[in-house]
């Protein structure tokens, strides 16, 4: 393939030219360029030299305007009378169709315009090439053609006006020496101009101009050279002569056949990757799951297999079929004469039911529950997978194994189970696993039995920076040596030494280099002098002194470190071409390079033998092209044994997946055929994509689409042959001892003012004049404006801006009364108050309008004396759990961006969202901060029952609604790529596979938001949150009156029931023992000071001897 740089840039474009349409020039304009340009052949009626004029067209389409100025030449030799007048023509054309429709002409040829060579020079020229409005080739167009132009001749280029400008105005100033523009006789419909270029006149504008002379350069169109019509200057009269002898000239082409038939059957290639996914009919049984496979698994197990089962519903017998369709889902928005169509190919699971009849249809055309026809065919199902793949560990079926181990730390029954399964892989050889548990459920203290029963004498846990110190606590508590690495000079201090224990470092470290550099920003400051223009930190704005390169300096007053490191070997700017000519060097469609040589902390690392590498929060280092993600193989393949936690394994792509597996198994990687090099590859195999489809209708040269490929969410269940070996499953719903759930949305009017501001954002966009490539992004902060501005126009001016800059601002409006919204708030927190508990609220949709302030005004004002707490920006990630722990305020008010990770917040049971995500991981990572698996004994202590977890969901406009339905059918659906049984059938996600900001976008345009009830959608997620929580649990006080709230399902009445008890760990000869204890027992031990609650469990810490220390 390198003979192609050889030739030109475009061949490997033919594809694109062919596409770009036929538009002949109109008649109009081909009869304004003959009244323009004369052709003389002169009067010598005795001369027997030849007086030749030569047309050349390098775009000639169906030869329309070639074969009109043809004729316009001869018209010319028959009227001058001159002796052995000849006119030449000559035409190239790309499209085989038009190519054939070309008569009349001396030399033409079957090729692309660049992939031919000229002898000799042309007298006219006519070039109306095919452009496009995103592309640059209109410029090579140009560029290529203007030599071809003899000395005395003329160039006729027809463009769009809107190309005349900068690089086209340059080249043609610097090409030619007379320039002349007229609008084409079709400007009103197609904005064209007509421009008659030469080399051999001028009509440079200088200071002296002539007041007889009207048709000076005004390409600039501007003050007296303005570009006008034919009719408004008649005046333009450019003649070609044809009185010299000359060469008669020649046109060659390439052969490029070879080339483009190698392209083609690389492109048939990648199609068939990308478009003819083929699954299986009899799916790899030789896969061996590293735990008991869940519902959701055996569904999409069987839809591999083309899995039958009889079953029989409300009395009817039918035969039930899953299998693995594939039905492109299509969506269509149009704007400023643009057509995009989005078709998005994802593969599913769906179910087909075959009656007594043998007739066939879909289970959800019958109107059968898509939840639960799979959880009755699921259970059918899950007994036979489980005997025909025979995982490592089942789960309940070994409790025997490692059981003195378990007993003595003290894990709830879910949590033993995962261990147990981890301990299995590692028995059976395998490198690593990785463990997918719920937000809540435990993942840092299964990760603590692992490494307590695995012996591992030197450790290393990597986790998110504001849980270091979190981690220290923990592991200190339990007896283990911690070494945290939180400095070059503590790093290169341990490598030397090497102490037994577990090192804790930060994944914002782990990817770092040890060189820094000050960071501040210029900007004005209120100082003691007063207001002027200072160093100021970048996170709060207060005044910094002078700050040397070699200090590590934090702000004195939000204590933020005023310093930043140097990345190490930052990746190169690879060019478009560059990228391509890798393709054709290597055969791949994508060649990944970590471009990170040497990350100093990992090259350290490497020198102490890790026998044990955890990973907490393990999808941060999902992305390979990132230095964290590099950090974290390097990290990997050094230790002996790989643990990776996290609650959400993908983020719906099945890249995502890849380099995790590499760091768990790659073994099994390298075995089936993938490099290091492949994600791209593994996407396309495994994942889904969209096709998106652009045509520009007003744009007369461009009549096909232009069709770009993007990866999308979507999982193929073919995958599962790397999830299931790799993956431990670790569920919300294997525990009963949680809190109920209640759930509400409560909708609120918009003030009358909305409507206004609404509208105002409109004009504010749409007077901003964007050009056609920013209209997409202009929509994105459209909606972003409408759905805060029902909350945020009565508190401060809400500026719109674009990649910074400033489109228009919506003021403020003097609202006084408080919005329903508000008061719905108020309303809360008074209900909160009553019932002596506690109320975390979340707010963080509203971007550079900081709602924290006023929420907290409206509540103190509204509610005196309740105590109110903010969550600042000034505290610092490593702070958090500090800060909340500090605090005691029964309100506390923070941004759902710093608290979505990691924290254990069981002191508050209720929280509300003020405004909402429409990040689906950063939604259920917030709301399971609340309810965890130890807040149940939480309660007990703070309130001597368990008592619910409530959530309410503020909403004050039909877009903050369809915000939230739309979250929460993602959150209901990604329980599939986990595992579990979606909560609603995925064939009903009324938002499709869009993403929020473009259905948004589209539903503006219609004037109709179309979304399923949240309401609805929450009562569904209550019933699943709730189907496993002990009934004791459950039976709590009403609620009083006032509060509105989803009530969670009660239990049904038993007729003998059982005395309340309490499982407690108490300590019996040595050993750690569970026992139930009666209420009043509890009550006494609770009231003595004798519990201790872990998450483990409650402690009676009586006697209880301190544990031994552990490496």
């Amino acid at each position: 393939m390198e003979f192609i740089d050889r030739v030109n840039n475009h061949s490997r474009v033919k594809g694109n030219e062919l596409a770009k349409g036929f538009y002949p020039t109109f008649p109009r304009d081909v009869d304004l360029v003959k009244k323009v340009v004369k052709i003389s052949f002169g009067w010598d009626q005795k001369s027997v030299h030849e007086k030749m004029v030569t047309l050349f067209d390098p775009c000639a389409g169906e030869g329309a305007f070639l074969s009109g100025m043809v004729r316009h030449a001869k018209q010319a030799a028959r009227s001058s009378n001159a002796k052995n007048t000849t006119v030449a023509s000559f035409a190239v054309e790309l499209d085989a169709d038009r190519f054939k429709k070309i008569r009349g002409t001396d030399h033409k040829i079957y090729s692309s315009f660049f992939d031919t060579t000229n002898t000799g020079s042309f007298d006219i020229l006519l070039l109306n090439p095919p452009y496009n409005r995103s592309g640059k080739e209109l410029v090579s167009w140009v560029e290529k053609a203007a030599p071809m132009v003899s000395k005395r001749g003329v160039m006729v280029l027809i463009i769009p006006e809107y190309e005349l400008k900068g690089k086209m105005i340059e080249f043609l100033r610097g090409s030619f020496t007379y320039r002349y523009a007229y609008k084409s006789e079709e400007y009103t419909a197609f904005r064209q101009v007509v421009i008659f270029l030469r080399k051999s006149d001028s009509n440079e504008a200088t200071s002296y101009r002539s007041p007889y002379f009207r048709n000076y350069d005004n390409l600039d169109n501007k003050d007296k050279d303005l570009i006008l019509t034919y009719a408004e200057n008649p005046t333009v009269n450019i003649e070609v002569e044809a009185g010299r002898p000359k060469t008669r000239p020649m046109l060659q082409s390439r052969d490029l056949s070879g080339f483009y038939g190698e392209c083609e059957e690389r492109l048939d290639k990648a199609i068939t990757v990308m478009l003819d996914k083929e699954y299986p009919a009899s799916y790899d049984t030789s896969i061996q799951p590293a735990s008991t496979l869940r519902t959701a698994h055996a569904v999409q197990l069987a839809a591999m297999n083309s899995q039958i089962e009889s079953v029989t519903i409300n009395g009817v017998f039918y035969l039930a079929k899953y299998m693995l369709v594939e039905k492109p889902e299509t969506f269509e928005d149009y704007s400023d004469g643009t057509k995009t169509t989005t078709v998005i190919h994802k593969p599913t699971v769906e179910t087909f039911l075959m009656d007594r009849t043998g007739e066939v249809k879909p289970a959800r055309e019958l109107g059968f529950d898509y939840v639960e026809l799979n959880s009755q065919l699921s259970t059918i199902l899950l007994r036979k997978l489980t005997t025909l793949y025979n995982p490592l560990h089942e789960i309940g079926r070994d409790e025997e194994y490692l059981a003195d181990q378990l007993m003595e730390i003290g894990l709830k029954a879910p949590q033993r189970e995962a261990v147990k399964a981890v301990m299995k892989a590692y028995a059976s050889g395998r490198k690593g696993i990785g463990i997918r548990a719920n937000t809540g459920t435990g993942k840092t203290w299964i990760a603590k039995a692992v490494k307590y029963i695995t012996g591992a004498k030197r450790s290393i846990m990597v986790t998110e920076p504001h849980l270091v110190s979190q981690m220290v606590k923990e592991y200190e508590n339990e007896g283990f040596d911690v070494f945290v690495i939180d400095s070059w000079e503590r790093l290169r201090e341990l490598a030397r030494t090497r102490p037994k224990g577990l090192y804790l470092i930060a994944y914002t470290r782990l990817r770092m280099h040890p060189d820094f550099v000050p960071v501040t920003h210029t900007t004005r400051v209120k100082t003691k002098e007063g207001i002027k223009y200072t160093e100021a930190c970048l996170n709060c704005s207060a005044e910094v002194k002078r700050i040397s390169r070699g200090s590590k300096e934090h702000c004195p007053v939000c204590g933020d470190v005023l310093y930043t490191y140097i990345p190490e070997n930052k990746r190169p700017y690879m060019r478009y071409k560059r990228w391509i000519a890798d393709i054709e060097r290597n055969g791949t469609s994508l060649e990944v390079k970590s471009h990170n040589k040497q990350l100093p902390y990992i090259r350290f690392l490497k020198r102490i033998p890790f026998d044990l590498a955890i990973f907490d929060e393990a999808h941060n280092a999902a992305n390979l092209m990132s230095n964290q993600g590099a950090a974290f193989i390097r990290l990997a393949a050094s230790a002996r044994k790989v643990l990776c936690l996290t609650a959400t394994v993908t983020n719906g792509m099945a890249k995502s997946l890849y380099n995790l597996l590499w760091g768990i198994n790659p073994v099994q990687m390298r075995e089936a055929g993938w490099d290091m090099k492949s994600a791209t590859d593994f996407q396309a195999k495994y994942g889904a994509f969209k096709e998106v489809r652009k045509t520009d209708e007003r744009n007369r040269h461009r009549e096909s689409e232009k069709v770009a490929t993007y990866d999308t969410a979507g999982i193929s269940p073919a995958a599962l042959v790397y999830t299931l070996p790799n993956f431990i499953n670790v569920d919300s719903e294997d525990f009963d001892d949680l809190p109920p759930v209640e759930r509400e949305m409560i909708k609120c009017t918009p003030h009358a003012e909305v409507e206004d501001c609404m509208r105002t954002i409109d004009k504010i966009i749409d007077d901003a004049d964007l050009p056609i490539e920013d209209k997409m992004p202009s929509a994105s902060v459209r909606t972003a404006a409408f759905l805060r501005v029902s909350d945020t126009f009565r508190h401060a001016d809400d500026e719109l801006r674009l990649r910074g800059e400033l489109l228009g601002t919506l003021s403020r409006r003097p609202v006084d009364e408080l919005l329903e919204k508000e008061l719905e708030l108020v309303n809360i927190v008074r209900m909160v108050e009553n019932w002596g508990e506690r109320l975390l609220v979340y707010t963080g949709n509203t971007q550079k309008i900081d709602m924290r302030g006023p929420l907290e005004r409206i509540i103190a004002t509204s509610i005196p004396g309740v105590s109110i707490d903010v969550l600042p920006d000034s505290v610092a990630p490593n702070r958090l759990v500090a800060w909340f722990e500090k605090t005691t305020a029964q309100i506390v008010i923070a941004s759902y961006h710093r608290v979505a990770t990691g924290l254990n917040l069981s002191q508050f049971n209720n929280l509300c969202w003020y405004d909402y995500s429409d990040n689906t991981r950063m939604a259920e990572q917030g709301e399971g901060r609340i309810r965890r698996v130890n807040t149940a004994d939480i309660h007990r202590m703070i309130y001597g029952e368990v008592r619910p977890c409530r959530y309410w969901y503020l909403t004050s406009s039909p877009i903050q609604e369809a915000q939230l339905a739309y979250t929460l059918e993602k959150r209901m659906i990604a329980k599939l790529a986990e595992g579990e049984t979606p909560d609603i059938d995925p064939a009903e996600c009324t938002s499709g596979n869009q993403s929020f900001s473009a259905l948004i976008t589209k539903a503006l345009k219609e004037g109709n938001i179309d979304y399923q009830d949240p309401s609805a959608l929450l009562k569904k997620m209550t019933r699943s949150d709730n189907a496993r929580v002990r009934d004791e649990n459950k039976a709590v006080s009403p609620a009083p009156a006032s509060a509105k709230v989803i009530p969670f399902p009660q239990p049904e009445p038993s007729p003998s029931p059982a005395p309340e008890t309490f499982q407690v760990i108490m300590l019996e000869n040595g050993r750690e023992v569970e026992r139930h204890i009666p209420a009043d027992m509890y009550h006494e031990y609770l009231t003595e000071g004798m519990l201790e609650v872990t998450l483990f469990g409650t402690y009676v810490v009586t006697g209880r001897p301190n544990r031994r220390r552990r490496a």
